[in-house]
């Protein structure tokens, strides 16, 4: 896709896996295409609505592809005071 669309950006968004080593592969998998970003729901699809999203799950991910693939949070950050919080 990233190929076809002549230089357009392109980003993805996923949720969180069953642990944080699958989760990376995944991520790492999708770096691997060439993406412009990565969204990420910090949340398995079986947590909603009874947990939180996960922002230590994504604190993870941004220490180990932060620097190479724009990281985006998503889940659970409703106010500007939640964002500190959520990248801790």
């Amino acid at each position: 896709l990233v190929r076809n669309l002549g230089g357009k950006p392109v980003t993805c968004k996923i949720r969180l896996l069953e642990t944080p080593a699958q989760t990376l592969h995944l991520a790492q998998l999708i770096e691997s295409t060439g993406v412009s970003a990565l969204a990420v729901h910090a949340r398995r699809v079986a947590d909603r609505p009874r947990y939180w999203a996960q922002w230590d799950q994504f604190k993870l991910l941004k220490e180990d592809l932060g620097r190479s693939l724009p990281l985006i949070l998503n889940g659970d950050v409703f106010q500007p005071a939640d964002v500190p919080r959520a990248l801790e």
